[in-house]
């Protein structure tokens, strides 16, 4: 019985885990690239929803990792 009950919870929070991540693809749909014009093109995305250029840059530089481009972390000088 405590096996189902840990299925149910684990499934709950999957659900809701997945239905979270379909809403932000939908309020703000990101390219996927690793080119600079996709890149630049998420940044300008980011900025014209309210966020700071700061952040919209580490945001599209994040969803290029994400796509495989070998981009390096900002160094601490």
């Amino acid at each position: 019985m405590l096996a189902v009950m840990r299925g149910l919870r684990y499934a709950r929070r999957l659900i809701i885990s997945t239905r979270f991540a379909v809403l932000k693809e939908i309020v703000m749909p990101l390219k996927r690239g690793t080119s600079k014009e996709t890149v630049s093109r998420n940044i300008k995305t980011e900025t014209k929803h309210g966020k700071p250029k700061k952040q919209a840059v580490a945001i599209a530089l994040n969803q290029a990792r994400k796509s495989g481009a070998k981009i390096s972390k900002k160094s601490d000088k």
